[in-house]
């Protein structure tokens, strides 16, 4: 299961102006690592697939867990909040340059965009969905990839290039042309790979995951007693 991105650095400070305090505090304390991640893939530019990129990949999704987790549900307010203040962004953009090659790139990164809020209202819908038993499941496997430095599987690394590739051409819209249609062509085709996984599984196979979590992490916290009744029934009578 891959975490929806946050959108550009500089618009956090604008989005936590209207979070509670305490998480207003979290998003700002965060902020600059997250920063130095999007401004090193940038300058880089890594090829994909390679062992540079999969570094910075690691990173983004580890700085994803280390906001979501104390954050909860409310983490998705952050998302919520700071789409609507890119996507605002970008259409005033399009609308202001008179240079087609821009123009093309604020198209490509609406269409990018869009993806990304169905992304979005997709998880919101499944997490407040779901059980109280699937939300500790979860809870408890975001725990455990933290402390384990877990690496993203082959279908999370495909979301979060694209997500990492969304931010840098946002945070590049005011570049030279040339870069900017660089990076917004990169979240472009990231977009529609996204969408053709999330055809293939939708919401049902996000609650599947949930339901995989509480199911393995289910006897974790078992004491002895526990155990032994869980087996009771299995065994033979002589």
């Amino acid at each position: 299961m891959a975490l929806p991105a946050l959108l550009p650095p500089e618009s956090l400070e604008a989005v936590a102006q209207q979070l509670d305090a305490a998480v207003a505090e979290r998003v700002r304390a965060w902020a600059p690592a997250y920063g130095a991640l999007v401004d090193e893939m940038r300058r880089t530019n890594p090829t994909e697939g390679s062992a540079e990129e999969q570094a910075l990949l690691d990173r983004s999704l580890h700085l994803m867990l280390d906001l979501q987790r104390p954050l909860g549900l409310a983490f998705f307010r952050v998302l919520e909040l700071s789409f609507d203040r890119e996507a605002e962004s970008v259409l005033r953009e399009e609308f202001a340059t008179p240079d087609v090659t821009r123009k093309l790139a604020m198209r490509h990164l609406q269409d990018a965009l869009r993806t990304l809020g169905v992304l979005q209202e997709l998880m919101a819908n499944v997490l407040r969905e779901a059980s109280q038993d699937d939300l500790n499941a979860l809870a408890h496997y975001l725990d455990l990839a933290r402390e384990h430095q877990l690496h993203p599987d082959a279908q999370a690394l495909s979301f979060l290039r694209w997500q990492l590739d969304l931010v840098v051409a946002l945070e590049a819209v005011k570049a030279a042309p040339s870069e900017l249609a660089f990076w917004a062509n990169r979240a472009a085709v990231g977009s529609r790979r996204v969408e053709a996984m999330l055809a293939a599984a939708g919401p049902l196979s996000l609650r599947g995951d949930l339901a995989r979590m509480r199911a393995q992490l289910a006897w974790t916290n078992w004491d002895d007693a526990e155990v032994a009744r869980e087996l009771a029934p299995w065994k033979r009578t002589a």
